[in-house]
């Protein structure tokens, strides 16, 4: 009787620390998604080569999350305009995992936000899409630009903000802007290098 108790409250802990560890592994946001398994089943929108038309199109269709996102990051209101892109960047450069487009997960194009945050997935357009309309909620000016692929490079899409004051800045018409990278781990503002001679479209969102 002593050895089954034993290994009753063994399993009982075992499942306690399995449970635990779910929750503290599960994507926050989620909890934003009326309906996540309708969510994970939006097509992305695919306008050919109109990636930025398509970024701005699925950030204008879910703005309505975008509050409830920030309030489930916590990010505070008192933080500084750098502190509070980093918060950003860190979720969706770490929280949400780089993948590159196929049919398992929404097609080529752009996904809806909420799918990105239901999936725990994205490419470059992806994740730029839901770190844009993060950036968007607390105020802050984003632009998106596309390098469109060469013979020696792929495609990327990323980001930039108004940030004074770093080396690695790029410009979008007029603008001084500093790159930020969602689609790579682990990503700090002042880490990006634009690839030499590439060239580049690029909007305000």
């Amino acid at each position: 009787m002593k050895i089954q108790n034993c290994a009753l409250s063994a399993f009982v802990v075992s499942v306690f620390a399995l449970t635990a560890c779910s929750e503290r592994n599960e994507n926050e946001l989620v909890n934003c998604i009326e309906h996540p398994a309708a969510a994970a089943q939006k097509s992305s929108l695919d306008f050919g080569s109109h990636v930025l038309d398509e970024i701005e199109e699925v950030i204008r269709a879910e703005d309505h999350l975008a509050s409830c996102f920030i309030e489930q990051l916590e990010i505070e209101p008192e933080l500084s305009t750098e502190e509070k892109v980093q918060r950003v960047i860190d979720f969706t450069s770490n929280a949400i995992d780089y993948v590159p487009d196929t049919v398992e997960i929404g097609g080529i194009g752009t996904k809806f936000p909420s799918r990105t945050v239901v999936d725990g997935k994205g490419d470059c357009e992806d994740k730029s899409a839901l770190t844009a309309l993060l950036l968007k909620e607390i105020g802050i000016k984003t632009f998106v630009f596309k390098q469109s692929p060469t013979k020696d490079q792929i495609g990327h899409v990323w980001l930039a903000v108004p940030l004074p004051g770093y080396s690695t800045s790029i410009t979008c018409g007029q603008r001084e802007l500093v790159a930020i990278d969602p689609s790579k781990p682990n990503f700090v503002i002042g880490d990006y290098r634009k690839s030499k001679g590439a060239k580049y479209q690029c909007r305000e969102l």
